[in-house]
């Protein structure tokens, strides 16, 4: 279970799943709003299924800019990216991993089986800073 708000001495994350092949930060842009090429679904009060949608989400190089630019502005609201990395996708982590570096904002990196689905709420926790 993971919260993608929650404070703590690392600071506020800017969560980024990254699945089929593809980047999908839960927020993008300069205003940071709700990634549409992920799927939320409400469970109980308090908790949300965050779920990739196939197909939808960035490939690097063809939408670095698009990264470039929420990295920007994670930087500037002095957030560190929190990245979700599942087995189909470790090259595009390596692409991703490459941007993060140039862009001189901190990550954090989970590793997550194959089956299992993404929940975040205030009772999660968040992967630290490496």
């Amino acid at each position: 279970v993971r919260f993608p708000k929650e404070k703590g001495d690392e600071g506020n994350p800017l969560p980024i799943i990254v699945r089929y092949g593809r980047i999908y930060p839960l927020v993008i842009g300069e205003n940071l709003k709700q990634n549409p090429s992920v799927r939320r679904t409400p469970v109980g009060e308090d908790a949300t299924i965050m779920k990739p949608i196939p197909g939808r989400g960035w490939v690097l190089p063809r939408d670095t800019d698009k990264l470039k630019e929420t990295l920007r502005t994670a930087k500037g609201e002095q957030l560190y990216v929190t990245v979700y990395l599942y087995p189909d996708s470790h090259s595009s982590f390596n692409n991703l991993k490459t941007l993060i570096f140039a862009a001189k904002i901190g990550y954090g990196l989970e590793f997550v089986p194959a089956d299992r689905s993404l929940t975040f709420s205030s009772e999660g926790s968040k992967p630290p800073k490496l």
